[in-house]
């Protein structure tokens, strides 16, 4: 959905980014949220296949939940992670480029986070300091 998010996966190593789906896959990652991205990851699932939702950019699920049962696909929710699956990535995360992600003071926690709850594009990933 955002040019500056895709060249930022596409820059860290994704091989499958892109700003739409064509063909099927085994597994989709929908990390955008939307009602369309959603239905996009179901709707290009092979047979059997799974789709892992990250994003919460709206309510609506945007998908046949019938089709969803006839061709025998899954969505898997993901929201957070687990204490020893967090220091894990904390011991990779060493030589990781970070310059896509923005810094703020905590007091600007509630204004960065409701400008991306309201469509804002910017920043990929707001880190927020105490």
């Amino acid at each position: 959905m955002s040019p500056v998010r895709l060249a930022a996966a596409q820059r860290l190593g994704a091989t499958a980014a892109a700003a739409g789906l064509s063909g099927e896959y085994d597994v989709v990652i929908d990390a955008a949220g939307s009602a369309a991205t959603r239905a996009a990851s179901v709707a290009h699932q092979r047979p059997g296949g799974v789709a892992v939702w990250l994003g919460l950019a709206e309510q609506g699920a945007g998908f046949d939940a019938n089709a969803l049962v006839r061709s025998e696909k899954r969505v898997l929710g993901s929201f957070a992670y687990r204490d020893g699956e967090f220091a894990h990535a904390i011991a990779q995360i060493g030589d990781w480029d970070l310059t896509w992600a923005a810094g703020y003071p905590l007091a600007a926690g509630a204004e960065v986070f409701t400008g991306l709850m309201n469509g804002g594009l910017h920043p990929v990933k707001a880190l927020l300091r105490p």
